[in-house]
């Protein structure tokens, strides 16, 4: 959201976006936090969703189906970024999904995640450049979740190559 605030030494434009529970407010040209300001607690916190250039349904219980969430989400379709390249890792668009992570968190996403796992290829770009946390594949989850098995138990992946 952006916001003007008029003073009586000159106008100022403002650009606000939503972290958890906090509204951080940047002041332009300046492009420092100038001012946070607490939520209702009432509100609760947004996912954003990075999505593909994907046209398939997404099914219940599907990352890019908004009502598989208990929460709300929000969704950036990256126009452009097709399963295969992206899957392949010829497509070398990164700056295209940390644009979308941006417009999530200007629209109130206090965290981001992604419909394609093979978005892992980009985690340490885009956990280092956007200011929420941010998890591009469930195989980040793959370490821990094989130590809390026991015995011979092995975590399945399922994939695709093509």
């Amino acid at each position: 959201m952006t916001v003007s605030v008029r003073s009586t030494l000159a106008p100022r434009q403002f650009t606000a976006f939503r972290y958890s529970h906090q509204l951080l407010i940047n002041c332009v040209p300046f492009n420092s936090s100038v001012l946070i300001v607490p939520l209702p607690a009432t509100i609760p916190p947004t996912l954003g969703i990075i999505m593909l250039d994907t046209q398939f349904l997404r099914p219940p219980g599907d990352a890019g189906n908004p009502d598989s969430w208990p929460f709300p989400v929000i969704v950036e379709r990256v126009d452009g970024a097709f399963a295969q390249p992206v899957v392949s890792g010829s497509y070398t668009g990164v700056e295209s999904f940390i644009d979308a992570g941006w417009r999530l968190v200007e629209r109130g996403a206090c965290a981001v995640t992604t419909t394609c796992g093979f978005l892992v290829r980009h985690q340490q770009t885009l956990e280092t450049t956007l200011p929420v946390p941010v998890r591009t594949s469930t195989l980040l989850s793959y370490g821990a979740l094989q130590r809390n098995l026991s015995g011979t138990r092995r975590v399945c992946v399922l994939t695709i190559d093509k």
